[in-house]
């Protein structure tokens, strides 16, 4: 996270969704880690879902992580912080980045 703001949600239309879609993740995560069920599944799977290749909008992506790979990951990062200053988490999807 970047950074943290705060507004009133009955005013801003996108806080609304972001709400929505961060409840619906919170959920999946009690569902997949707890076992516990939820009504708004096939929400969840819509929202995850790859768009299909006639759609105009933008890939995205979920990924989940238990304790030791947010270890793994997060030394990776430093590791590569070090030598390399414009280092994003998704540069590490194939491993700690190496200087050149």
């Amino acid at each position: 996270m970047k950074g943290i703001t705060f507004a009133d949600d009955r005013l801003s239309f996108a806080l609304q969704g972001a709400d929505m879609v961060s409840s619906l993740i919170r959920q999946e995560a009690l569902f997949r880690f707890r076992k516990k069920s939820y009504d708004f599944k096939q929400l969840y799977d819509g929202i995850e879902k790859q768009p299909e290749s006639w759609e105009s909008i933008l890939k995205s992506g979920v990924a989940w992580c238990d304790s030791a790979q947010l270890t793994k990951l997060g030394a990776n990062y430093k590791a590569a912080k070090k030598d390399h200053t414009n280092v994003t988490l998704s540069d590490l999807k194939n491993g700690p980045v190496t200087a050149p």
